[in-house]
């Protein structure tokens, strides 16, 4: 049986797939030829495609990824580029604490692409700490990115202070988990997307874990949905000294926020952003680069440097 990366990509299509073409070339170089239609099936049910294929581009890097982990997708790249443009305000070797780090995509491509940074990323999974120390291992950053595992509603002892604090935290609310397409809501662990009531817990605890780990003027960098924007503003706001900014992604939507840490009882006006408020036009970019690249299926390890990069490949 002959089969193209067209003829993937057409079946993909019609069944509804965002990333139909970048998809394609990943089944058609990853399945074996005569496993490609149960693979398809499975797809058609919503199974992910990265787990099927073993392998998850993202931003230059191809990552393990199997069930025990949540596919990071083109929001989660912002955010992990918007922590590296983070990183580059600050000075010498910079410590970042990533909570919740699943596959461990943002860690490992945080050390990766800023060869100074030292991550300690934490998650309560073991299947997931797991993935990400091959990933770690993989892309040969495993002497800077230390795995520990930890419930974030907990206490973090004997680490810190941080100057960055990252997270991707689950936040759909517990009541909205059925509603998810099946790839979230049969084939990604629950406890990645659950976020409790009212979706929120995990963003609580993290924003708590923050305000006790962050130095002075360290920074938070944090994921949610765009409709718990304005509430996540105001849990960080009572949890000390802070200055923010909400990112707008390519959809106009808010869904990574920048947090600076003043302190408990130090006023927020006396943060500085420095060269930070350019991040409000960056983020939106970003995220419409790694989108493109997954909907036009170019190779994502092809991507050029993306001090290189600053609008969409013209098609």
């Amino acid at each position: 049986m002959h089969v193209t990366v067209r003829d993937i990509q057409r079946r993909l299509s019609v069944a509804g797939h965002e990333y139909s073409a970048g998809y394609a070339s990943l089944l058609y170089e990853r399945i074996p030829i005569q496993e490609l239609e149960s693979a398809l099936r499975a797809v058609d049910q919503g199974y992910p495609v990265p787990v099927l294929a073993g392998l998850l581009p993202f931003l230059g890097l191809d990552l393990k990824v199997t069930e025990n982990v949540l596919m990071p997708g083109p929001e989660t790249a912002a955010l992990t580029r918007t922590t590296l443009v983070v990183l580059a305000e600050i000075e010498g070797s910079p410590s970042v604490l990533e909570i919740g780090t699943g596959s461990g995509a943002i860690a490992v491509s945080l050390a990766h692409h800023h060869r100074s940074a030292r991550i300690t990323a934490t998650d309560i999974s073991p299947g997931a700490l797991e993935i990400a120390q091959v990933n770690a291992q993989k892309v040969g950053v495993s002497d800077r990115v230390r795995l520990i595992r930890h419930d974030c509603r907990e206490h973090l002892d004997r680490v810190g202070p941080f100057d960055v604090v990252v997270s991707n935290p689950p936040y759909v609310a517990t009541n909205d988990v059925a509603k998810l397409p099946p790839q979230w809501s049969m084939f990604t662990p629950r406890i990645a997307v659950d976020g409790g009531g009212d979706g929120l817990s995990l963003i609580r605890a993290v924003v708590r874990q923050a305000a006790q780990l962050l130095r002075a003027g360290g920074y938070l960098v944090l994921e949610c949905d765009d409709g718990q924007r304005a509430t996540v503003e105001e849990i960080i706001a009572e949890s000390g000294s802070w200055a923010v900014r909400s990112l707008c992604g390519r959809a106009g939507e808010g869904r990574v926020i920048v947090a600076r840490f003043a302190g408990v009882d130090v006023g927020k006006d006396s943060v500085e952003w420095g060269n930070l408020d350019s991040l409000m036009g960056s983020f939106a970019t970003v995220e419409s680069v790694y989108h493109d690249e997954l909907t036009h299926g170019v190779p994502l390890s092809h991507i050029p440097p993306w001090s290189e990069r600053t609008t969409p490949r013209a098609r």
